[in-house]
């Protein structure tokens, strides 16, 4: 008679992890430890000629600040009044329309300099951005309209954004003392200073030892123009690579500091108009902008004027 027992379960062997063959390996990039070290080297000396052109025209801007700021003063300013224009901020901002502390975070905004710019430290000041209408609003808000399709995905979408994320305010009042970038000619004054400007022959032969290239000094009105004007994927090399401002931004700061409440100019995304204004500079002025309609319970800086400003 057999003898009855626990029957053991039956081991089978594991299987062996699947090596992908050779072809079904796809390389995306290849490289050695010789070419890290090279591209480390590359980047600190492309960062080491950066600073150098910054500071040498640094050094010119502060010595002939106040007279490039007094060449924009004695161009024709304008008085812009507001009606029905827009603002459009994140949802959490909701409770503060009028704040431009936002502008401060990161590398800043095309006519004013954020914390981030370590090249420009203690140089910061905020700007309130505005346009004449909802869609310009948008366009410059997220770089496009929001139903535009990028790859598969619209602009919404890719900004990581659902209907309803952002806040929309209308804004009526007056800006007494607005510079307008509408009109090249306002430029003259201050590029007639800034052209006699040079990089130093240190910069120039370190440059050239490394096989780097400066950006083009400006020398016509047409070229500020251009630079004040360009597309946020150019104007924003300079901050985000090399921690520095750019030209739009450098202006911005001659702008606050020769006095203007703020800078009128054409949207670059499309749209018509925006308006760049400098809250500090309400301080001392009658101009005054206020949100349109009754504000959310607790809400502030719904009104900015020489006894509100931020």
């Amino acid at each position: 008679m057999k003898q009855k027992g626990k029957i053991k379960p039956s081991l089978k062997p594991k299987k062996k992890a699947r090596i992908p063959s050779r072809k079904s390996v796809c390389i995306l990039d290849q490289f050695s430890e010789q070419d890290l070290d090279h591209w480390s080297r590359h980047s600190f000396n492309m960062q080491l000629c950066h600073d150098r052109f910054y500071f040498d025209l640094e050094r010119q801007r502060v010595q002939s600040h106040e007279e490039l700021c007094e060449s924009l003063r004695t161009t024709q300013h304008t008085s812009l009044p507001l009606d029905q224009w827009v603002r459009v901020t994140d949802y959490q901002w909701c409770l503060q329309p009028l704040s431009a502390q936002g502008s401060l975070s990161g590398i800043g905004g095309r006519f004013n300099i954020g914390r981030e710019l370590t090249r420009a430290r203690w140089h910061e000041f905020p700007a309130l951005y505005i346009a004449d209408n909802f869609d310009t609003a948008i366009r410059e808000r997220y770089g496009g309209p929001l139903e535009e399709v990028i790859g598969n995905l619209t602009r919404q979408e890719f900004a990581l954004r659902r209907p309803g994320s952002f806040s929309t305010f209308f804004i009526r009042g007056h800006i007494d003392h607005v510079f307008d970038l509408r009109h090249e000619e306002n430029l003259n004054g201050f590029v007639n200073i800034i052209k006699t400007f040079s990089l130093s022959k240190d910069t120039t032969q370190f440059c050239q030892k490394f096989s780097l290239s400066t950006p083009p000094l400006v020398r016509t009105t047409s070229e500020l123009l251009k630079g004040l004007l360009s597309a946020p994927e150019e104007w924003r090399k300079s901050p985000d690579m090399f921690a520095a401002p750019a030209a739009c931004q450098i202006f911005g700061q001659f702008l606050r500091d020769a006095g203007f409440e703020a800078v009128i100019y054409p949207s670059q995304q499309g749209g018509s108009l925006c308006v760049a204004v400098f809250p500090e500079n309400f301080r001392a002025s009658n101009s005054c902008i206020e949100t349109i309609g009754t504000p959310p319970t607790g809400a502030s800086y719904t009104v900015l004027d020489k006894d509100h400003f931020d």
